[in-house]
């Protein structure tokens, strides 16, 4: 391997000017692939394909059309409502023209307002039947107290008002249709008509757009933020310019070589890869510092530039190697998930880390090749630094007290891992968003003002007289609506018992009545005499052929943990109130959200799975010993549930983009172990003396380790600064679990190896070939 590595490297640094115009020139030719990178970050995207909630959702879109709807706030003013409501007119006619796969509009102008006698029902748009300041106000007064229209049309102060957008099905023959609805809104509102009405615009098409341009921003700025604090890291360790902007030149190069392929290939990218540049150029850059640290190690040696060049990268290749598969290996464990983001992350990711190796090897050592001078040690030729001396301490401690050394890591290690039991796998899509961030600071607002920001959808399936024509089984859902309305997650509820007690109201002169239609002739005249008098509502309750009848439900923003709780409690409230035996479906964002977590939560333990076995047998034929390879793990596995054991000390729920954290270390603080081992190795075939070859190990491998170590947790770092507060937690925790593996590494594997002493010393102590 060191053979062939050095031949590479000959080419490479004899033919360099060639190579590096290839590499450009391959860039090149991705980079316009870049401006075509999609974004999907529907619910139905985290969702297999199999899943039971994907099945009722394509129901209830032929049942009901298209689930999405947006809606407008719009402040009242109580001496101006008539010019307000002459306004919304102009926004609604507005909206059908220029918003496409607009279905209908309903604001205060035309929401149905009933009127009659005994003996028939009028339906009459609100504007016709309120003239002036005060008779709207009033009108409003009694809207508030209406299920139908309260919380959506009306808050409670009667202070705002909505306009409730519903589309058509998107067409399936678009790219995306859906990212249309939101930059046609923000033409329409730029508007002067419009722009002084101070709208405030929400919705599940809404949401998707913003989060996609929160994505798209956050992608870059953290991409920039960890370049600038790679180089400024490696400045200060390296001490040399060059050797500080050439690794991350090329790790920028991997980065975007990476989202061309990704492109090219017509994959698309959702909110978790945002963090995907961040990790490449963080775990990848590792290679480009072994490279460099090996080079300037021969330099220090007396070897000419060139010379230094090879030798150095070939002695680190088979450990870069390595390192690289088996962090490609923990990053490709995503594929035992169910989930298609997690699954294109890992994949995504994979690639980087091998793309990064592959340019860390084509450009490093031929960009250092360059240049009237070679890149020389920072250290004092024949004087050990600071690091040096104190890693000679803890070598020298830790060899003479192994069992002192790894038994107290080991019980500080247990007592941070007996805070595992208190994780919660709770995420909340809403809150999770930091309050800096406009898309928060709405959702807030309307989660406070007015009727909440999540929907779900109750489907119930009933034959037609003993559904929409049973005036018992219109009871029931009575009882069944007003258990859900008591849930205290749960603003409004809408259904057709509403528009039916808004006709026994008009019919019987009772404005205080919630009375239902207590007979099946009576229900039948009910409905006839609405649809008679001008009535269009029951098409969004109602199925075509009257057997399928829908329940809206809006509620504020929600966790998984409370979307679940949610959920289940509903599905209760249907079996004892509707009967077990009738066909209830509960499908929307709400249950979207709460079954993705469910698949989070098993794709980890199976995820983890994947990478342990994987990365284990990687291990153990690379050291030739299933023993050694074994015990290299467990400074590893240990780092993983430290940091979670510190999340359940710490009260921080188990997220989604912490649901990956557990392979991704796994596959990543292996790397500093290879390193270790594998130097380890060749010293002890050399000696045959523990002592000397844990010695000698923790002095030469261990700069290198810190090195890129705390390159690795910094770079991590930037993730604090994320909107995302996922990812600012997931930031923190890599960075604490990869400096504990490097303690780990440094204190616990070298105490492993003295007390167990895994290897027999070789038959002969004579020098080893380099391969």
């Amino acid at each position: 391997m060191y053979q062939f590595c050095y031949s590479l490297m000959s080419v490479l640094v004899k033919y360099r000017i060639r190579v590096l115009l290839f590499s450009l020139v391959m860039v090149a030719a991705l980079l316009p692939r870049l401006g075509t990178l999609q974004l999907d970050n529907s619910n139905e995207a985290f969702l297999p394909e199999s899943d039971p909630s994907i099945a009722e959702m394509a129901a209830f879109k032929k049942l009901f059309g298209n689930e999405d709807t947006a809606l407008l706030l719009v402040p009242l003013k109580a001496d101006k409502l008539v010019q307000q409501v002459r306004q919304l007119e102009v926004l609604s006619r507005a909206i059908e023209q220029q918003i496409p796969y607009v279905k209908s509009v309903y604001a205060l102008h035309n929401l149905e307002v009933m009127r009659g006698d005994e003996q028939s029902i009028r339906v009459e748009p609100l504007l016709k039947v309120a003239g002036d300041n005060a008779q709207i106000s009033q009108l409003l007064d009694s809207l508030r107290q209406q299920p139908l229209y309260a919380d959506i049309f009306i808050n409670q102060d009667a202070s705002w008002t909505g306009v409730l957008v519903e589309f058509f099905p998107y067409p399936k023959n678009e790219m995306d249709p859906r990212k249309e609805v939101a930059p046609a809104f923000e033409k329409l509102l730029a508007q002067a008509v419009f722009s002084e009405m101070e709208l405030i615009l929400i919705g599940d098409p809404i949401f998707d757009y913003e989060m996609d341009q929160l994505i798209q921003q956050e992608t870059g700025l953290l991409w920039l933020c960890s370049i600038v604090l790679e180089v400024l890291m490696l400045w200060y360790f390296l001490r040399s310019f060059r050797l500080a902007w050439v690794p991350v030149v090329v790790m920028v190069l991997a980065t975007l070589t990476t989202f061309g392929l990704i492109s090219f290939f017509g994959w698309k990218m959702t909110m978790l890869v945002s963090m995907v540049p961040s990790l490449i150029m963080c775990i990848g850059i590792a290679d480009s510092v072994h490279i460099s640290c090996a080079y300037q190690d021969e330099i220090q040696r007396g070897s000419e530039r060139m010379e230094a060049l090879k030798v150095g990268a070939s002695k680190v290749f088979l450990p870069c190697l390595l390192t690289s598969l088996t962090t490609a290996a923990g990053f490709l464990a995503f594929m035992a998930t169910d989930i298609a983001p997690l699954r294109e992350v890992g994949i995504y990711s994979a690639i980087g880390v091998v793309l990064a190796l592959v340019f860390s090897y084509l450009l490093v050592p031929v960009m250092l090749a360059f240049g009237p001078k070679p890149v020389k040690s920072g250290r004092r030729e024949g004087k050990p630094d600071l690091i040096d001396r104190y890693l000679a301490r803890l070598a020298d401690s830790v060899i003479a007290r192994p069992l002192r050394w790894g038994g107290g890591f080991f019980l500080l290690s247990a007592a941070l891992i007996a805070g595992m039991p208190f994780i919660e796998l709770d995420t909340n899509p809403i809150k999770g968003i930091s309050e800096r961030t406009e898309l928060r600071q709405k959702a807030d607002f309307v989660d406070l003002t007015m009727g909440g920001i999540m929907t779900m959808d109750v489907v119930i399936n009933r034959p037609l007289d003993k559904g929409i024509h049973s005036a018992e089984f219109i009871a029931q859902m009575e009882g069944f609506i007003s258990g859900v309305r008591s849930h205290s997650s749960v603003v409004s509820v809408r259904s057709l018992n509403d528009v039916l007690a808004s006709a026994h109201r008009v019919l019987k002169h009772k404005s205080d009545t919630t009375e239902l239609p207590d007979s099946r002739a009576k229900l039948i005249d009910y409905l006839f005499l609405y649809e008679m008098g001008g009535g269009t509502m029951l098409d969004q309750f109602v199925s075509f052929d009257s057997t399928d009848l829908r329940i809206a439900i809006r509620t504020r923003s929600l966790s998984t943990r409370d979307s679940g709780l949610l959920v289940d409690f509903i599905r209760q409230q249907a079996d004892e109130m509707l009967g077990s035996a009738v066909p209830v479906a509960v499908t929307g964002p709400i249950v979207n959200i709460k079954v993705t977590a469910d698949y989070l939560a098993e794709g980890q333990k199976s995820s983890f799975a994947l990478a342990f076995g994987v990365i284990a047998l990687i291990m153990m034929v690379v050291l030739r010993s299933p023993v050694l390879g074994m015990m290299s793990l467990l400074p590893n596995i240990l780092p993983i549930f430290v940091a979670l054991g510190l999340m359940g000390w710490a009260g921080i729920s188990l997220s989604l983009s912490i649901i990956i954290f557990a392979p991704l270390v796994l596959g990543v603080a292996v790397d500093d172990t290879i390193h270790f081992l594998v130097r380890f190795r060749k010293a002890f075939d050399v000696t045959g003396d523990y002592a000397s070859a844990i010695r000698e190990t923790i002095i030469s491998a261990g700069r290198p380790l810190i090195f890129t170590t705390f390159i690795l947790a910094n770079g991590f770092s930037v993730l604090a600064i994320s909107v995302f507060q996922e990812n600012v937690t997931f930031g923190y925790l890599a960075g604490f679990a990869f400096t504990w593996a490097l303690l780990a590494d440094l204190i616990l594997l070298p105490a492993l190896l003295l007390l167990l002493k895994p290897l027999k010393a070789p038959v002969s102590q004579t020098p080893v070939n380099q391969t």
